[in-house]
């Protein structure tokens, strides 16, 4: 019934999301995810705020995306533009190396030329190319030079356009933290519990590999790390 109501009102002159990844709706629409999309339509302009946009899988961004500009269909060519993006995001990271055509760069600048004078890959700055022919031309031992290189790469590609990151040292908050490890010995002592109306045994040691063992079978490493920081 809001949604209906919504229609009939007045545009939103601009919409701010806040933790736009839960309206990711993986598998289905969801109530608050057709909510948010109604919304987005009537604005004028939209902006989706995360830290994480993608969460398990690429096209958690596809949904993102969905969310922010409704009226975009960002399925067609989005596997492209990924595969685009990925490469230039390796080639920023390679272009400390000393000598662009003689290092890994030059397979990388060939395969985004390749790939952005196919055409099949939609919100690319036309200025990415002349980027790419010219790279072996730029002093890149120059620190500047190499940090207005890497932003060049990021603002012409597919996404840089749609998508701002802003890192911590961008905005004079970067710190170092200091991490220590320290080994816990779990408790192998068994206890009784109630589990399905029966009495079993268990452990810390035993909870822990039951539970180790799942996050191995189920997701990846990094994954695995990440849901295993989120338990008490």
């Amino acid at each position: 019934e809001l949604l209906e109501v919504l229609k009939g009102q007045m545009g939103i002159d601009l919409l701010i999301i806040d933790e736009v990844h839960h309206l990711i709706g993986r598998g289905n629409d969801t109530i608050r995810r057709n909510f948010v999309k109604t919304m987005s339509m009537m604005s004028a302009r939209v902006i989706g705020l995360t830290a994480t946009p993608i969460q398990l899988e690429e096209s958690d961004l596809l949904r993102v995306l969905e969310v922010i500009d409704p009226t975009n269909d960002w399925k067609s060519g989005f596997d492209d533009m990924m595969e685009l993006h990925a490469t230039l995001l390796e080639l920023q990271k390679s272009l400390h190396l000393p000598v662009i055509h003689d290092g890994p760069q030059s397979t990388l600048v060939d395969s985004a030329i390749k790939m952005v004078e196919s055409g099949v890959i939609p919100n690319t700055n036309i200025k990415l190319l002349d980027t790419l022919r010219n790279l072996g031309r730029f002093d890149l031992t120059d620190e500047k030079a190499l940090y207005e290189t890497r932003l060049a790469l990021w603002e012409q590609g597919p996404i840089g356009h749609i998508i701002t990151r802003t890192k911590r040292k961008d905005v004079g908050e970067e710190r170092n933290r200091e991490v220590d490890n320290r080994r816990i010995e779990l408790n192998t002592d068994e206890h009784s519990a109630y589990q399905n109306n029966a009495i079993i045994k268990v452990s810390e040691q035993g909870l822990f590999d039951e539970l180790n063992t799942l996050l191995s079978r189920s997701f990846s490493h990094v994954h695995k790390r990440q849901l295993a920081s989120c338990l008490p």
